[in-house]
């Protein structure tokens, strides 16, 4: 309501904090393959590559399973109606990535960006580092995308729920902070940039 003060839900809290979890074991096991790759970047991404994007799918579909449940118990917590008119299916949420095209279309550019590093001078081992955190930020993107899709399809189901309200987890951006508590129509996407950590809560006002 117009001048209150939003808390935030005991259970936005809980899903960040597993979706972090998710996250952490899924750019761990990533950057470990990539690790394994050595500083001949196209033969070495050629040997993990099956592992690599196997390992990021597991990580999107614990991310969907941990995000299905969340409107369904941030409603309730809230004291919010929004029933659903259908029920997500988690499998179709791992048929591309969150932009439209395959998750290996992502990954792939690893080893062009360890190559553009050397060509900028870097050592092959500060260019296999370099990709390596170009790795974990693509990952985490990818990942935090991917929940929030599940995040808006179930808000889109629930005709009673019309809007969402962005969420912090601080520390912010001063791109991030501007948006924040405001409340956004269902049909708004949701503005973010590369590792940002914001969430929906589902609000009807």
């Amino acid at each position: 309501r117009a001048g209150a003060t939003m808390a935030t839900p005991q259970t936005t809290a809980q899903q960040y904090r597993r979706q972090q979890e998710l996250a952490a074991i899924t750019v761990k096991a990533l950057t470990r393959l990539w690790a394994l790759a050595g500083t001949e970047f196209d033969a070495g991404w050629r040997q993990i590559r099956p592992r690599a994007i196997e390992t990021m799918q597991l990580g999107r579909a614990a991310t969907i399973h941990a995000a299905i449940p969340y409107t369904s118990e941030v409603l309730a917590e809230t004291r919010q109606p929004g029933m659903p008119t259908g029920a997500l299916v988690p499998s179709a949420f791992l048929a591309a990535a969150p932009d439209g095209f395959p998750v290996a279309d992502t990954l792939d550019r690893l080893p062009i960006v360890a190559k553009q590093r050397v060509a900028g001078g870097m050592t092959a081992l500060e260019a296999r580092a370099s990709a390596s955190s170009w790795l974990s930020g693509a990952a985490l993107t990818m990942l935090a995308d991917t929940r929030r899709d599940v995040f808006q399809a179930d808000i889109v189901q629930r005709p009673q729920i019309t809007g969402y309200v962005r969420m912090l987890n601080p520390p912010s951006c001063p791109r991030c902070v501007i948006l924040a508590g405001k409340r956004f129509l269902w049909n708004q996407g949701f503005q973010r940039h590369p590792n940002c950590d914001c969430i929906h809560i589902p609000a009807s006002e």
